[in-house]
This record gives structure tokens, C-alpha cells and sequence, in this order.
């Protein structure tokens, strides 16, 4: 073998282990890569995406207050993302998400009201709920329920984000009697739509049914017990709720255990006490489809 021949070996085998030391070394980075910084980017991109369904919760509860308020009779729909994509050229996984509706007949979620004869009425609550499937970030629920907005989290952690429409009021006999006004929301499907699944955003239509909303008022109550799955999130808020009408003298909010199951007890103290009761009739539909328009109130 001649000195260039040589050479030209030793040349031959640096540029393979050149091309191999760099082949280690890409591979290095990209492993890094994928095991530290990927899961935390998917962690704040799934963050990231529920924040943006609790805007959205928000924005669907907007809705049905305006749409309440006003008997407003016209469907409107309201986007809900429910999940997230991979990461191109990662190895990541999609996030998905379930926005589904929990009829009053199938909720174990109640508000009773009682005078001193026994139980007066019950209302069993209606709901819409999303459940986040995550792959990074803790999975969270946003549940519409009573009017308010509720985050669970599958911690065990739990918080009202939007209070109800719950107001306190004293009428004009020397501050004797208490008024608890409540709007709560029925929601009834249509069409058979009540689910949808993925990762896309999909759609809840909604539509107030004013000749089915009923006002209904209950005189002498002794108390009020509100028996639901949340019930930490519905103490705290309206027992807030209470304090910022300046009525603690007046009411008492507590949570009592009945039967292996917390209730919230709303009871007054040496005042009569009033419930005012206004149930919203909402059709809603879940996913693709379209809401038939109901004829306007008094036609």
C-alpha cells in the first residue's frame, strides 16, 4: 500500500466517525429534546386549551343570561374546543375532550325546599359538563350547573368560577323578610344531541322556550338544601354570595351530611324567608345540527 492510499483510508475512516459522532449527537439533542422540553411545551399547550374552554364556558354562560333575560327565542351557538393536536415531528400525543349534557331525570344534583309542614318542592339539575382527556396537564371538568360555572379538577380540587344568579334581598317591612331570588337554567335536548368527542372544536346551540319558564315563590321557608357533587365550590360561593349582601345576622349557610351525601343548607335566622324560584326552559344541541326556531312568546 502507497502513502496515498493510506492517506486517503484514514480520511475515509475520520469522515465516518466525524459523520457518526455527529449522528450521536443530533440524536442526543433530539432525545433531550423529546424527554425535558416537549413535555413541558405540551404541558402549557394543554394549559393553554383549558383556559381557553373556561373562556368559553364563560362566554356560553353570557349567552344564556342575555338569552334568559331577554326571552330571546332564536338559537345561538357557542364554540367549544375540545382538545389539542400533537406536535409535529414529535413524539406527542393529541389531547381530546367529552362536552356532554346530564339530564335533570339521570342528576343526583338537587335544590329542596322545606317549611316547618316538611318539603315543599325539588328541582333536580340539569347540566352541561366538559371533561378534558389529558396526556400532560392535570384533567379538569367545567360544569354548568344552577346557573353557575364550575371547575373541578381530578385532583379534588374544586372552585365556582362564575358565581349563579343568587341575590339576597330585604323588602321593605322594617328588613323582617329575605328574599332569595334564583334563576336556574332547565336544559332539555333536541334532536337527540347531546354529546360530542375529539380533539376539534365542536358546537352547543342554545334556545330559550319562554312558554315553558315558570316563576314559582315559596313564603315562610325554613330552609334551603342544595344536594350536589360540588358542594364545596357551592358553599364558598354562596356563602361569598351572602356576605357581599351584608346578611350574616340573617342567614345561615352551612353544610350538613345526610345520608353519606353533603348537602348546603340555606336556613334564615329570626326573619321569615321568601324564595323566588324563575326556571329558564333551554333546548340545546350538542355538535352538528340545527335548532328549529320556536314561534316568538304570545304568537
Amino acid at each position: 500500500m502507497d502513502w496515498s492510499s493510506f492517506h486517503s483510508n484514514k480520511s475515509a475512516v475520520a469522515g465516518v466517525i466525524e459523520a457518526l459522532l455527529l449522528v450521536a449527537l443530533v440524536a442526543t439533542v433530539i432525545s433531550t429534546i423529546q424527554l425535558v422540553y416537549i413535555p413541558e411545551i405540551m404541558e402549557q399547550k394543554e394549559a393553554e386549551h383549558m383556559d381557553e374552554v373556561e373562556n368559553q364556558f364563560s362566554h356560553l354562560k353570557s349567552v344564556i343570561d342575555l338569552q334568559s333575560q331577554a326571552e330571546e327565542t332564536g338559537p345561538i351557538s357557542t364554540a367549544i374546543t375540545l382538545g389539542s393536536r400533537e406536535l409535529p415531528y414529535f413524539v406527542t400525543a393529541r389531547a381530546f375532550g367529552r362536552l356532554h349534557h346530564i339530564p335533570n331525570l339521570l342528576s343526583n344534583n338537587n335544590i329542596s325546599i322545606s317549611n316547618e309542614s316538611g318539603r315543599i318542592e325539588l328541582f333536580n339539575l340539569s347540566s352541561i359538563e366538559y371533561q378534558s382527556v389529558n396526556a400532560y396537564y392535570l384533567n379538569q371538568h367545567f360544569i354548568l350547573e344552577a346557573g353557575g360555572v364550575i371547575l373541578k379538577q381530578d385532583d379534588g380540587g374544586e372552585a365556582m368560577k362564575i358565581h349563579p344568579p343568587v341575590y339576597f334581598e330585604k323588602t321593605e317591612d322594617n328588613g323582617n323578610t329575605i328574599n332569595l331570588n334564583w334563576t336556574i337554567y332547565n336544559f332539555t335536548v333536541l334532536g337527540n344531541k347531546s354529546v360530542a368527542e375529539g380533539y376539534k372544536s365542536s358546537y352547543i346551540r342554545t334556545q330559550v322556550n319562554p312558554q315553558k319558564n315558570d316563576m314559582r315563590v315559596y313564603e315562610d321557608v325554613t330552609h334551603v338544601n342544595i344536594s350536589t357533587a360540588y358542594f364545596e365550590a357551592w358553599n364558598r360561593s354562596l356563602n361569598w354570595l351572602k356576605d357581599q349582601y351584608k346578611f350574616n345576622n340573617n342567614i345561615t349557610i352551612t353544610i350538613q351530611k345526610v345520608d353519606d351525601r353533603n348537602l348546603i343548607s340555606i336556613s334564615p335566622i329570626d326573619v321569615n324567608f321568601t324564595v323566588n324560584i324563575k326556571v329558564v326552559d333551554i333546548s340545546i344541541q350538542i355538535g352538528i345540527g340545527t335548532i328549529m326556531q320556536y314561534p316568538n312568546k304570545g304568537n
